[in-house]
């Protein structure tokens, strides 16, 4: 039997033990839970931090030389500049940063945001009047003529603006470093005007369009210097066009080759006497003098040997014809012209046989309706399912696939909620072996198949002149999916 004071220091480390499942669990069980609307804009927001910075950093000149005490970054150019994208919530308004110090700023949102239902998640915080002006460059905003009139113009550093009862300051860049170039006159197209270090430069680069010229063989073409928009060719004449003639093959020796008319003719006259050869189309004629000696034969072969085919009678469009193995066929294939399908209810169609010349299949209207269905059905359906799949100590597995859109869960879908912890205490023999295991989900969308594992925990504690005590506490849970 232990003492007082060890049964004392027995029952602190049980109490620490439970301590440390209870702080576990409850960890996972809210990292089960779904993020609230606000959580997402918290997300959000840093990452609009993160773009104001890398805006700053990106106009850093401007900012340094601007002497006011805070500067208007709108939130349309952090998304313009491609420096922020939107997930799932869009923002309007601008952020304001206010010097703290001659190295940083603090931020304020002057944003109204809203999440993918349409719902304000946040909304602009009252912000000053005004700022402090940048510059000396002031321009005010009369209602009465709905026209803005420069009041003071001494630089172009910044310019501060009065709208709807709100001044702020904003930073653009002197014209001079805001417009650094390198382009001369000759640079530019002629008839446009450009600006470079500060000065409107007026383009001298000639604009020749589309040039078009045609080269005959031997002749070459200079590109002259200016902007030419990529429609302009320079093309050589076609060889054809430079070699006509009308010498056949059988007009020239054999062996020899000539250009005729742009191709390359092989020589085919020959002297060999007599030739005797079949023709098509089964008559026979005397080679004349001139080719051959005088005595050669042709003789023709026969039309079914000429028109070999399989093409039968519904094979042909119906009143053609056509020569199948020596045959004149009539055909019988149904001309049906255009086939055009346009289906309000029905998504198949059988086609008759036949020939057709075109036409449309539209079942737009069917997919629309169908699509529209689907989109209110889901629109609708607005509360989240809970259902318990059952309770679990250590390790479990569950089969999803009754469950329709099984292969679209995750992990989200899935959470525990602690029921009970079970603790067995006592000496090394008594316990038994410790186990030491983390809280899991583990979901296969593919198969459908979801293993879960508690929480265990198992501690050993060394007592002198007495038998090691160890202590194995193991957490229940009741497994749920949320669809």
């Amino acid at each position: 039997m232990m003492n007082d004071k060890k049964k004392v220091a027995f029952l602190g480390f049980v109490t620490v033990v439970m301590g440390m499942i209870l702080v576990f669990g409850i960890s996972f069980l809210r990292n089960s839970i779904p993020s609230s609307s606000q959580e997402k804009y918290q997300m959000h927001e840093q990452a609009v931090h993160k773009a104001v910075k890398k805006y700053t950093k990106n106009y850093q000149e401007a900012f340094r030389n601007g002497t006011a005490s805070c500067f208007d970054v709108p939130y349309q150019a952090l998304i313009d500049e491609k420096l922020l994208e939107e997930d799932g919530i869009s923002c309007s308004g601008s952020v304001i940063l206010r010097k703290k110090n001659s190295d940083g700023y603090r931020y304020e949102y002057d944003l109204n945001c809203y999440d993918e239902t349409g719902k304000m998640i946040h909304e602009s915080e009252p912000i000053p009047l005004f700022c402090e002006e940048v510059s000396q460059v002031e321009y005010a905003y009369s209602e009465r003529e709905n026209e803005f009139k420069s009041v003071t113009q001494k630089n172009l550093k910044s310019i501060s603006m009065v709208t709807n009862q709100t001044l702020r300051a904003c930073t653009p860049t002197a014209l001079t470093s805001g417009t650094p170039g390198t382009a001369k006159a000759e640079e530019i197209l002629t008839g446009t005007e450009a600006w470079v270090n500060g000065k409107k430069v007026t383009g001298a680069m000639k604009n020749y369009q589309g040039v078009k010229e045609t080269l005959k063989p031997g002749d070459s073409y200079t590109i002259p210097k200016g902007y030419h928009d990529g429609t302009g060719t320079v093309s050589a004449s076609s060889l054809a066009s430079n070699t006509n003639a009308t010498a056949g093959s059988e007009d020239i020796l054999d062996g020899k080759t000539a250009w005729v008319s742009g191709k390359l003719v092989k020589g085919t006259m020959t002297n060999n006497g007599s030739v005797k050869q079949s023709l098509d189309p089964g008559k026979s004629y005397t080679i004349s003098k001139g080719y051959h000696d005088g005595t050669g034969v042709i003789t023709a072969t026969t039309l079914k040997a000429n028109t070999s085919a399989n093409a039968g009678e519904g094979d042909i469009l119906k009143g053609e014809t056509a020569w199948v193995n020596g045959t004149k066929v009539t055909g019988t294939m149904p001309n049906r012209e255009k086939l055009n399908w346009k289906p309000t209810t029905s998504t198949t169609f059988e086609v008759p046989a036949g020939y057709y010349s075109g036409g449309t299949l539209d079942s737009s209207a069917v997919y629309e309706a169908g699509y529209q269905q689907g989109h209110t059905d889901g629109v609708n359906r607005t509360e989240i399912r809970r259902v318990k799949l059952g309770s679990c100590s250590s390790s479990c597995s569950y089969s999803l696939t009754s469950y329709p859109g099984y292969s679209f869960f995750s992990n989200n879908n899935f959470g525990m909620i602690v029921t009970g912890i079970s603790l067995k205490t006592g000496y090394w023999n008594q316990v038994g072996d410790l186990v030491n295991q983390g809280p899991s989900l583990s979901y296969n969308a593919s198969t459908g198949a979801l293993s879960v594992q508690t929480a265990r925990r198992g501690v050993e504690q060394s007592e002198k002149d007495w038998a090691n005590v160890r202590g194995q506490a193991n957490v229940s849970v009741d497994v749920y999916l949320y669809y």
